[in-house]
């Protein structure tokens, strides 16, 4: 049985038991739908009974994986200027441990790991401002350089792979665009997805608010090998129309071009997730409102879920905002049996951003909505954000807002992290790195309470 499916069986017998509900929605023989899913509904964090707080591959001594022929035990104290935060916990608290990426001061950031129970593990300070960051299966941690423009238009954007000890390993960039700094997707095979954008001139995007002979920014993907060489590239063009960014082109797109190369150029896709399904492509497009799943063999949408309605469109079954599914979106993650995981900020829309899930079925054409969870804390998210399996729960980035919320997979909260500033993410780190590891870098780095050179 699946870890994070294990509770379910006490799940079911307290759904029995237990007259108040934390959480509604579809009737609790949802329950048995299977995997990460719990009971159907809504489940919102607010004041209750059991919410009261608690208060060339590197050599592994070369990444900080193991010793250096040092001998110390303990964790070096935190840094003067270490971000502040707080940590207050309202269930047991499992385990595991997860990275973010902040940003108090606009010119540098901080990376840090921490574990399930609020303890810093590990950190780093980054001589510029980051987008994405994550530790690889094999230890090494990569992060993409910001220049705070949105999306990848300055020519230096690259992802840096570095050590533990903050040793720069190299650069991943695209092939003949320029790199964004929004995904970096490690895959099964060992080679990289990332996104990227080509820029198409002379389009006429009058009839949406914008110029007669405009340049448009079309998404792309690249996967490319660990040495660098391309293996397989997609692009938006032909793909997705540009009438698919609806609402966006008056909301944001229209009157916000981006200069490229000295041409105003417009935003209209906006990619910011990738994920793998066999061998579907699965991204998410923050100016469409929607998900794509797309043909690694040919390039074809296969399915397109939320945004304008294309004969693609899946079927949405049970979501209460079938009509205005996303707002926005980011992170949308395929796991196993068809679950979808989105992170929905519900930008411009009246609701609450949610983490949502639905059962993916390619071959009858549908999206069956299975439970969202929302925090009272949180009303609304204009960017960022994620949603992550997490010691046998899900762990909620809220996107631009500075806080963290675990929920253990009956949809309950285990802990509020409180943070210094908004992150991208929080991603959770692979089951290859364990927690002596990471101890072990942070004291053997040589890097400690300094800044990255």
């Amino acid at each position: 049985m699946n870890e994070v499916a294990k509770p379910l069986k006490n799940a079911v017998r307290t759904a029995a038991l237990t007259q108040k509900r934390e959480w509604t929605g579809l009737a609790c023989a949802c329950l048995l739908i299977s995997l990460f899913v719990g009971c159907g509904g809504t489940a919102e964090l607010g004041a209750g009974p059991g919410n009261s707080p608690t208060v060339e591959r590197p050599s592994p001594c070369q990444t900080g994986r193991k010793p250096c022929g040092r001998s110390a035990r303990r964790l070096p104290p935190l840094p003067p200027d270490f971000p502040k935060f707080s940590y207050r916990r309202y269930r047991q608290a499992g385990r595991g441990m997860f990275l973010l990426g902040l940003a108090p001061r606009a010119e540098k950031a901080w990376l840090i790991v921490f574990n399930a129970q609020g303890k810093p593990l590990w950190w780093e300070r980054t001589s510029r401002p980051i987008l994405q960051n994550q530790i690889l299966s094999d230890g090494r941690i990569v992060w993409a350089r910001s220049f705070r423009d949105g999306y990848g238009v300055n020519p230096k954007m690259a992802h840096e792979v570095h050590g533990l000890n903050g040793e720069l390993l190299g650069l991943v960039r695209t092939r003949g665009t320029v790199t964004d700094g929004h995904e970096f997707h490690e895959s099964p095979s060992g080679s990289y997805y990332l996104d990227s954008y080509s820029i198409r001139d002379d389009v006429d995007v009058s009839r949406f608010g914008g110029r007669p002979h405009a340049s448009v920014a079309d998404a792309e993907i690249q996967e490319v090998a660990s040495g660098g060489r391309l293996l397989w590239r997609w692009n938006s063009r032909g793909h997705i129309r540009l009438a698919e960014t609806g609402r966006w082109w008056h909301r944001n797109v229209a009157y916000n071009p981006h200069i490229v190369d000295g041409r105003k150029t417009y935003d209209a896709i906006h990619i910011n997730s990738i994920d793998l399904w066999g061998e579907t492509v699965v991204i998410s497009t923050r100016h469409t409102d929607a998900i794509y799943g797309i043909s690694r063999e040919d390039g074809r949408v296969l399915w397109k879920l939320g945004g304008t309605p294309t004969p693609k469109s899946l079927r949405v079954i049970g979501d209460p905002y079938a009509d205005e599914l996303f707002g926005g979106q980011h992170d949308a993650r395929i796991h196993r049996n068809g679950l979808l995981s989105v992170y929905d900020d519900a930008t411009h829309r009246p609701r609450r951003p949610r983490a949502v899930f639905y059962r993916i079925d390619p071959e009858r054409r549908t999206a069956t909505f299975i439970r969202q969870l929302t925090d009272r804390i949180v009303r609304r998210s204009h960017c960022c954000g994620s949603v992550r399996p997490f010691a046998g729960g899900w762990l909620v980035d809220w996107g631009d807002n500075p806080l963290l919320t675990q929920f253990n997979s009956q949809g309950q909260p285990v802990f509020h992290m409180h943070l210094a500033a908004s992150s991208y993410r929080a991603v959770p780190l692979p089951a290859s790195v364990s927690y002596e590891e990471i101890r072990q870098a942070m004291i053997n780095s040589e890097s400690v309470g300094r800044p990255t050179p």
